[in-house]
């Protein structure tokens, strides 16, 4: 491993907790939104994309940030996961 790759795996490092800070901050910001008008209508199949849509992305990219840190992957899953990031 040499320097440039190490400095691009930090740089990923970086840009990917930029992303999900932005996420978690927007959805921080509109949950109480969310609460007051999406949740008391009736349930509809646009009501279910768009929790769909919304909590997909959200759990999601725990999953993700666990696996790529390293904590439930080995070194070919973080392989395979720094490469479907960056394509």
């Amino acid at each position: 491993m040499n320097l440039g790759h190490l400095r691009d795996l930090s740089v990923h490092s970086y840009l990917q907790v930029a992303g999900i800070s932005f996420l978690y901050y927007d959805h921080i910001l509109t949950f109480p939104a969310e609460v007051s008008h999406v949740w008391p209508q009736p349930f509809s199949a646009n009501k279910l994309l768009f929790f769909v849509n919304r909590y997909v992305g959200f759990f999601g990219n725990i999953t993700a940030t666990m696996l790529v840190s390293g904590d439930l992957a080995g070194s070919r899953e973080r392989s395979v996961l720094y490469w479907l990031s960056w394509s």
